[in-house]
């Protein structure tokens, strides 16, 4: 039996608040702080996968959408994710820049197994599940989570003191978009937009609850394999 969620018990369950306050304390996190360089740049590079794949996620997502500002808002993120026409300025490119300002970068490194498997088995659920899941999982999920765990990863970052020392000759753009108020406005107009797509009655609320701790799952899990590459 479906049992229809009001909008407060539903943003009760998809409760960010707590997940910025898990993941300032989690110590997959925090160990990024102290990490080498060496260590970091193998982390980072594996990160690189996640953000080339994203623009094909979202894209995904756009194509199982009705016609309606959702789907409009979402085109939106996608061009920008991608550039707005220039490939210059698509974030994967912005991130390329950011790893290129890396000692000990290697740019022939290949995706970790571990990585991979977590990574195809998001393909296979973003690109085989219903419109509802794959909101949850890449709209509601990724999308707006990415923003959070970012943040989180940035914080350590900037306080890692192997870092500090080059801090001026890293380039830091990516960064600065995906911490600040483009990416936070991403994130709040998201959870304004999904309200409304849920009230109109198009979305159904168990299954973007169940795409969105999908992400939770894979986001957690990529941390995990992160940390286990740098033991």
């Amino acid at each position: 039996m479906t049992i229809t969620l009001t909008q407060s018990s539903f943003w009760t369950i998809i409760d960010e608040d707590k997940l910025i306050k898990n993941l300032d304390e989690d110590i997959k996190i925090k160990t990024l702080k102290n990490l080498k360089l060496e260590n970091l740049a193998t982390i980072l590079y594996q990160y690189r996968f996640i953000v080339d794949s994203h623009a094909n996620h979202l894209a995904n997502l756009i194509s199982l959408m009705p016609q309606s500002e959702l789907k409009s808002f979402l085109g939106e993120i996608l061009y920008e994710e991608i550039g707005q026409g220039k490939f210059a300025n698509s974030h994967l490119k912005l991130f390329d820049n950011f790893l290129e300002t890396l000692p000990n970068y290697n740019i022939n490194q290949q995706i970790n197994p571990e990585i991979k498997q977590l990574l195809d088995d998001y393909h296979f659920h973003i690109f085989h599940s219903p419109l509802n899941y794959a909101l949850g999982l890449a709209g509601l999920g990724t999308e707006c989570i990415c923003q959070i765990y970012l943040t989180a990863l940035f914080k350590q970052l900037k306080q890692n003191p192997n870092l500090k020392g080059i801090d001026h000759q890293i380039d830091w753009e990516f960064w600065l978009i995906h911490v600040g108020e483009v990416d936070i406005s991403h994130r709040m107009r998201m959870r304004q937009m999904i309200s409304e797509f849920i009230t109109q009655g198009s979305g159904d609320n168990q299954q973007i609850i169940q795409g969105y701790f999908k992400s939770v799952e894979f986001w957690d899990n990529l941390f995990v394999i992160f940390n286990s590459m740098v033991k």
